[in-house]
């Protein structure tokens, strides 16, 4: 069985100071197949990260979104996302043909701005 954790931040990101290569050496000791580094508003990191990829260990490019009705995670992304508007966010994502995830739904989300329109794209809701 594979596992992953989809939702690291860098040094990259403004709320760590976890340098790349420690992140990948501790998620190695810790067993994982892989990760992905999803900094707030940008792919820097990830970018760098993605160098440490290979057949035993995956990295995943990411980044989180900050948008009106809360944050968006894409995964798989080869660009910066440059919207901060969801609907457009989520565009920006499927257009890199990326996956849209709901990073940690019960906390800073506004539920009442999250439309169908929203919902119906979003592949993946984080859990902990």
């Amino acid at each position: 069985m594979m596992q992953f954790d989809f939702h690291i931040h860098s040094m990259y990101s403004y709320d760590s100071i976890s340098k790349i290569p420690d992140i990948i050496k501790r998620a190695r000791m810790k067993g994982l197949s892989g990760i992905a580094i999803t900094d707030h508003e940008t792919i820097k990191g990830a970018k760098i990260a993605e160098k440490y990829s290979n057949d035993d260990f995956i990295v995943i490019v990411g980044c989180e979104i900050n948008t009106e009705m809360g944050d968006i995670i894409g995964l798989f992304l080869n660009e910066e996302i440059k919207s901060r508007k969801s609907l457009s966010v989520i565009d920006e994502i499927k257009g890199q043909e990326g996956t849209v995830v709901l990073p940690h739904p019960f906390r800073g989300h506004k539920w009442n701005l999250i439309s169908s329109d929203i919902l119906e794209n979003i592949r993946i809701i984080e859990g902990f």
